[in-house]
């Protein structure tokens, strides 16, 4: 019964939001334009005030914890290398508080989320999957000049058992390409609270943290400085996700 209260809630409060959301998102541009902003920086701010209230909401059913790495501060232009083990992961971002945030995401969410693509696009989010480099590169860079923070799962796909997948090598060549920093962002037991495959909340905590960013420039003597860094990243997630916290 708890487990169903928990699951009521979580699912309920979500719908409410989203169509909250949906429903301010005029108004919400429209106050942003008066004010002189660019249109993707405000939706993407508003995306972010979304994710960041739905994570509020979600106390009952997962309390999240941004924990402390002594890292400092998330600053663009940056890159943000994220481990994937539930769709929750997309909300867990709005835990921190880079709000100029561009997801890098391949082609699915822009084709099967219909009533949240025409706000991904006006985000001028990046879609990445089936395109030439030659075509994704000005945008990226355009990102990166903009002190966007560039988000990506390095994995391509949720992990179903929590056990760190391959990292695909795209995310790391843009890093060595723009000489932006990679920061591994380490999401612990969202797998746990919302499993691959499942539509079933399993209440529990689940904690996020950010740990030392990568740079370019302590990768560039290695013979292919992008495998370089991509193994460092993958390195830096496995010794962070211990058996107990994945």
């Amino acid at each position: 019964m708890k487990h169903l209260a928990a699951n009521l809630w979580a699912w309920g409060s979500l719908a409410v939001l989203s169509a909250l959301a949906l429903a301010m998102a005029g108004p919400w541009l429209a106050w942003g334009r008066l004010r002189g902003r660019p249109v993707p920086a405000v939706v993407r701010e508003g995306v972010w005030l979304y994710g960041r209230a739905y994570l509020h909401l979600l106390r009952p059913t997962a309390k999240v914890e941004l924990a402390d790495s002594g890292a400092g501060p998330l600053n663009g232009p940056a890159l943000v290398a994220a481990n994937h083990q539930s769709w929750l992961d997309l909300y867990l971002l709005a835990a921190q508080n880079a709000r100029n945030v561009c997801f890098l995401v391949r082609a699915w969410p822009f084709r099967r989320l219909f009533f949240f693509r025409p706000l991904m696009r006006l985000a001028e989010y990046v879609e990445t999957e089936g395109v030439p480099w030659e075509e994704l590169w000005p945008s990226l860079r355009a990102e990166a000049a903009r002190g966007s923070v560039m988000v990506a799962f390095p994995e391509g796909t949720r992990s179903s058992d929590g056990e760190l997948g391959r990292f695909h090598s795209g995310l790391f060549k843009l890093a060595i390409d723009l000489d932006l920093p990679v920061w591994p962002l380490v999401i612990h037991r969202s797998g746990r609270v919302m499993p691959k495959g499942s539509l079933f909340f399993r209440p529990g905590p689940i904690r996020v943290k950010f740990e030392q960013p990568l740079r370019p420039g302590d990768f560039a003597r290695a013979p292919i400085p992008h495998g370089a860094m991509r193994r460092a990243a993958r390195l830096a997630f496995k010794k962070a996700l211990a058996p107990s916290e994945r």
